[in-house]
């Protein structure tokens, strides 16, 4: 598959996009697989196992440092994982 990340800034944010062309995630398994309080599994496009453990602390470290994790996703067609983070400027 292909992975495409990108970026923009918007305001005083920085927005970062990792889109890639996966199986997907089923849109009611998206908030499982970011919650502390379920044990979840998925397998990836090779089979492998996952339990979404790298979300759950990307998601963690994003919001301690003021930004926001969304994931957009549609099975067969891959996911986008965005985040957004406080952008100043350095002078």
């Amino acid at each position: 598959g292909s992975i495409v990340v990108s970026h923009s800034i918007e305001q005083n944010r920085v927005k970062i996009n990792i889109q890639d062309n996966g199986i997907g995630i089923d849109p009611q398994d998206i908030k499982k697989i970011l919650s502390t309080n379920q044990f979840f599994t998925t397998y990836g496009t090779k089979e492998e196992k996952g339990t979404g453990l790298g979300l759950i602390l990307a998601q963690n470290f994003i919001k301690k440092h003021g930004g926001k994790l969304e994931i957009r996703s549609e099975l067969g067609k891959g996911s986008t994982f965005s985040f957004t983070l406080p952008h100043e400027k350095v002078s």
